[in-house]
């Protein structure tokens, strides 16, 4: 089944559009570690409820959704594993606007940075909320709504069909447009290093897209 996903996978990089494969294989799709749309369905409701935002904002994303990782600073196609994240892409306004705030004012108000807290805000600021993303797996506890996400999280890793030791991360969206074209983007990059002979990713050129797994 991995061998099928992975050529599968590759196959179909080269031969869609990037916004047609993000549609196909990351945004209008049961992701790959769910058995059916049912299970899938149920497993966003109780997360979405937890997290106080609507199930259709909820989309599985990286190796969970596609088999492999689509990961340009990893090993590329490679399957998904039993310690694998779960990652969740999160598309809320609100909570961008509210996660944003609070990068923000991190060093105001008396309060001192630690060195994870500077190098998140640092990374924000260089082209994540650029692409209207925020990773809250790197600020998480310091969010407003943090520890009731966090809670949310770990209710939704006992619920996963398979079994294993995954981690369930989140990230958030401004709208579903910047989702669309966070993915597409990442998409382009991979086609372009795909039709490199005898390579399957290019590390030598610009900086690569800070995706998912």
């Amino acid at each position: 089944m991995v061998a099928t996903t992975k050529t599968h996978v590759r196959e179909a990089l080269l031969s869609f559009e990037p916004d047609r494969f993000t549609s196909h294989f990351v945004l209008d799709r049961v992701p790959w570690f769910w058995p059916d749309r049912s299970s899938y369905v149920e497993w966003k409701c109780e997360l979405a409820a937890g997290l106080d935002v609507d199930p259709y904002a909820i989309v599985v994303v990286g190796s969970a959704c596609t088999g492999v990782t689509l990961n340009p600073n990893k090993e590329l196609f490679r399957e998904f594993t039993p310690k694998s994240d779960i990652d969740v892409a999160i598309v809320s306004s609100y909570h961008f606007e509210l996660a944003w705030k609070t990068l923000r004012e991190m060093g105001s108000r008396g309060h001192i940075p630690t060195a994870s807290e500077r190098r998140a805000r640092k990374k924000h600021r260089s082209y994540l909320v650029f692409d209207g993303t925020i990773a809250t797996d790197w600020i998480l506890r310091d969010l407003p709504f943090g520890k009731a996400w966090q809670a949310a999280f770990d209710a939704a890793e006992l619920k996963l069909p398979m079994s294993g030791s995954h981690e369930v991360k989140g990230r958030i969206y401004r709208d579903l447009q910047d989702l669309r074209a966070y993915q597409v983007n990442n998409i382009e990059r991979l086609k372009k290093d795909l039709s490199i002979p005898g390579d399957d990713i290019d590390e030598g050129e610009g900086e690569p897209l800070p995706v998912s797994d």
